[in-house]
């Protein structure tokens, strides 16, 4: 942990938050177990959990995110909200201090985990896809070369109109 990021975490400053019964028995069942000294601690853990589940995902988006826009521009425009949308969205409102409630924060994180979820399946379906596709060229199955090549050709010329 860096210094500024340990001095940050040492000043404190009081709030009121008001949050479903659920998640008020899931910190005070935290903070009675030992796990946690305070219910600041809890939900101190909680936004560190966040911050490095949003620091992996940005990595993770950041490799990913050149071949998905190349592939993908004409798709975005009909589907709802991004995932990196959701997340500018809460990085906005916690440096405007917009959030007025905890289930505020929460609504925002659900709809994030929501769309990291969905992407997570489409992924799942992609993985399956070329599972199935390397099984049938192991089998003899499939495209020769030219003919993959002609067929790539011939979407290209389609899609830029030549």
């Amino acid at each position: 942990m860096s210094l500024a990021l340990a001095a940050a975490e040492q000043q404190r400053c009081e709030m009121s938050l008001d949050v479903p019964p659920e998640f008020e028995r899931a910190v005070r069942d935290r903070v009675a177990s030992g796990a946690y000294a305070s219910e600041a601690d809890v939900f101190a853990a909680c936004l560190r959990a966040l911050r490095s589940t949003e620091e992996k995902h940005e990595a993770e988006l950041a490799s990913l995110r050149p071949l998905v826009e190349r592939e993908n521009e004409p798709a975005r425009q009909d589907e709802g909200p991004s995932i990196e949308m959701v997340l500018d969205r809460i990085r906005q409102r916690m440096r405007s201090a917009n959030y007025h409630s905890a289930a505020d924060v929460l609504n925002d994180a659900l709809e994030a985990l929501d769309i990291l979820e969905e992407e997570e399946a489409e992924k799942d379906e992609l993985r399956a896809m070329i599972d199935v596709g390397l099984a049938e060229l192991d089998r003899g199955e499939g495209l020769s070369g030219e003919e993959a090549v002609r067929a790539i050709r011939e979407d290209v010329l389609r899609i830029t109109g030549r």
